[in-house]
């Protein structure tokens, strides 16, 4: 994982529904990787 990854799932944290977890989030960024 590079960390720009990490920057970017930090951004989607900040607007991140509130139920959401941070390895959700983690897990969403992953996804979107091609």
């Amino acid at each position: 994982m590079t960390e720009n990854i990490f920057r970017e799932a930090k951004e989607l944290l900040n607007t991140k529904p509130p139920e959401m977890t941070y390895e959700e989030v983690l897990m969403l960024k992953a996804a979107m990787i091609p």
